[in-house]
């Protein structure tokens, strides 16, 4: 992680409730107060503060030279001790001599407030939205729960934010992001416009790395979730093949997709792929005169209508 301290290019007001309070209107306030602006500081963000973890801030003057910012007072360690208490991180040692917990808890914070108003990740993530996880000051969990449309290849991504001194305690699962932030920039991680560029890269690079563990994950979950199924509608193997009502098999598959026990449409759709395979599915003859399982196009197209078929049968 690079060694430059935090800056921010603008800050919560307090006093005016203002959350995009600029350096050049704290500049004038400092000058009303003879040079004093502790009277009324500004804070790093208003839900920081709310949460008495608010960051007090100063305003730079760069002279012309460079574009002005805020930075933090020094000392303030009652409140980094309670915000690296706030992300898991009150024992480590980054977390006294570092910016590393308010980096995190920053990049939290944004996650949580803008991630699901934000149109380009609601159309890059086909997201529904983004909640913290109510475990961000444990190690043990994810923090933010982003949820996805159905149409989606998973139900949800869970996202544990990393950074130095601060690492997930447990395993991670298919669908868990361990998003890591180490070596983002000290004045990208203190607002969401900065920091929006690089989570959408990041995201792109982990869906790309999950996608191709997505067949084995979606074969597998189908195949103990058929199991299950069967089990649970007591269906049973005969002489001409499992006796069983389709609509009920149907019905359960739906059912268990709506209150989350089937993680997305294509396990929804593998499920039934497998079922019909151990039924001795139909084929057809396609339009490009191959025959090829009907299955392959779902149940819910008529094959007749939509695929010029000219001959169905099963498969001996």
């Amino acid at each position: 992680m690079t060694s430059r301290a935090l800056t921010w290019g603008s800050a919560y007001y307090p006093l005016l409730d203002r959350e995009d309070f600029t350096v050049e209107e704290a500049l004038r306030v400092r000058a009303q107060n003879a040079g004093e602006y502790r009277e009324n500081p500004c804070y790093n963000s208003k839900k920081a503060f709310e949460e008495g973890l608010g960051i007090q801030l100063t305003p730079v003057n760069m002279g012309g030279k460079k574009v002005n910012f805020f930075r933090s007072f020094p000392g303030q360690r009652r409140v980094r001790s309670r915000i690296a208490n706030s992300v898991g991180m009150g024992s480590t040692s980054s977390a006294k001599y570092t910016d590393s917990a308010i980096r995190v808890k920053s990049v939290i914070d944004f996650l949580s407030n803008n991630l699901e108003e934000d149109e380009i990740a609601i159309d890059g993530m086909l997201l529904l939205s983004a909640k913290e996880s109510g475990h961000v000051n444990s190690l043990l969990h994810p923090d933010i729960i982003i949820s996805h449309r159905g149409d989606y290849s998973r139900r949800e991504t869970r996202v544990f934010v990393e950074d130095k001194g601060r690492k997930p305690e447990y395993e991670a699962l298919p669908d868990d992001w361990i998003l890591v932030i180490t070596k983002f920039a000290p004045d990208r991680v203190t607002s969401w416009k900065g920091i929006r560029p690089l989570f959408m890269t990041y995201w792109k690079q982990h869906e790309a790395k999950r996608g191709r563990k997505l067949e084995l994950i979606v074969s597998e979950e189908a195949r103990e979730t058929l199991d299950d199924i069967l089990d649970d509608l007591q269906m049973r193997q005969t002489s001409k093949g499992l006796a069983y009502d389709q609509s009920e098999f149907d019905s359960e598959i739906d059912r268990r997709r709506e209150d989350g026990r089937i993680s997305s449409d294509s396990v929804a759709k593998q499920i039934r792929k497998l079922f019909l395979l151990m039924n001795q599915p139909a084929t057809f003859v396609n339009g490009a005169g191959k025959r090829v399982p009907w299955f392959t196009h779902g149940p819910a197209f008529p094959l007749n209508q939509e695929y010029g078929v000219v001959e169905a049968s099963y498969d001996p």
